[in-house]
């Protein structure tokens, strides 16, 4: 996932009044991938800070600097939370 498609889901989640965001991340040394999920009134502020944190690539500039690979792989905006059910693996 690039900055611009993930940049691209969030505007347009928000666009379509979803209730939540959740981004799928993979850390290096974690057997999976962990998700945080946000409610709208975050959204925004959220869109800013990974704006700032992450590369083109989507992933943590400070923590592969310091040898660290930290990535977004996804991002799913939806009014359900039951939608993490195959969202998540």
């Amino acid at each position: 996932m690039t900055k611009s498609e993930f940049k691209a889901i969030v505007e347009d989640g928000i666009n379509r009044g979803r209730a939540f965001m959740a981004v799928k991340i993979s850390t290096g040394g974690h057997s999976g991938p962990e998700v945080i999920v946000n409610g709208s009134e975050n959204f925004k502020r959220k869109l800013a800070y990974y704006d700032k944190a992450y590369n083109d690539n989507m992933e943590h500039i400070k923590a592969k600097k310091s040898g660290t690979l930290i990535k977004i792989e996804d991002v799913l905006l939806t009014g359900n939370l039951n939608d993490l059910n195959w969202f998540a693996y």
